[in-house]
């Protein structure tokens, strides 16, 4: 407790914040939720550009663009939870899950996600090679992870940035997300609408999510798939307990999960 001046600080001001906030309310955006068909195109658009000569450097933004877009969607994932990609979680389970009696491949997100706190522990999300729309998140998991191992690391963050070490923003493939979303509104306009302003209604923090979660809905999916894909969990199921599993004994605990995995994905996308 202690005494201010200040007239910001008084019961008075709390009380007419307050009533303002209820008066005026709030302005709720919503961005739209990206259609499948939408990310069906903007991969035809990557891969003619993975096709061309270009630098590593190059060739290392365009896979880790390609990785942002399909993992984001094929795992319903929030934009800020997709540079949690663990490169080295990755590279463990790379070449034995493709060896597996369900071919698939692991996404291993390390840090606090969807309220869980993974500092010590990764998150492990099984997702088909392809999917039934042609998206194939294997090939670009697997590019992404050359990629960077040209560029000369082998763990830590995914998404690196190399001037500073640390990890990168989402908002730094907004912009270009934004790019491809208009050539597809130029050669796809029954897809996306001439005049439609694409960065008032997409965005990467939640169209990735909301598009997956949509495409669920539209193939009527019970709740436990999309919960089980979504990560959807309530305090009342964790019981406030965390995990305490190593990465091997998690992703044998998460291999069991594959027969509905499957179904998830292969619907969903």
């Amino acid at each position: 407790m202690f005494i201010s001046s200040c007239p910001t600080d008084g019961y008075f001001f709390e009380k007419f914040t307050k009533g303002c906030h209820k008066q005026m309310g709030d302005i709720v955006k919503l961005y739209r939720a990206l259609e499948v068909e939408i990310l069906v195109e903007i991969f035809n658009s990557l891969e003619g550009e993975w096709g061309q000569v270009m630098t590593d450097r190059a060739r290392w933004e365009l896979a880790l663009e390609g990785y942002f877009y399909i993992v984001g969607f094929v795992c319903a994932l929030r934009g800020e939870e997709i540079p949690l990609t663990n490169l080295a979680g990755i590279r463990e389970h790379l070449e034995a899950s493709g060896k597996s009696k369900r071919p698939h491949v692991v996404v291993a997100l390390l840090g606090c996600f969807k309220n869980e706190h993974g500092d010590l522990n990764y998150h492990l999300l099984p997702v088909v090679n392809t999917t039934s729309s042609g998206l194939q998140p294997r090939k670009w998991i697997e590019r992404a992870v050359t990629c960077c191992e040209q560029m000369g690391y082998m763990s830590g963050p995914l998404f690196r940035d190399l001037e500073s070490g640390g990890r990168r923003k989402p908002s730094d493939f907004e912009l270009q997300f934004f790019r491809r979303l208009l050539e597809v509104q130029n050669c796809r306009p029954d897809l996306v609408g001439a005049g439609f302003d694409v960065e008032e209604q997409y965005g990467v923090s939640r169209s990735f999510r909301r598009g997956a979660t949509s495409r669920a809905a539209d193939m009527g999916l019970p709740p436990s798939v999309v919960n089980m894909n979504n990560r959807w969990r309530t305090v009342e199921s964790a019981r406030g307990k965390q995990a305490s599993l190593t990465i091997c004994d998690h992703y044998t605990d998460v291999r069991i999960t594959l027969n509905l995995q499957r179904q998830c994905d292969l619907s969903f996308n």
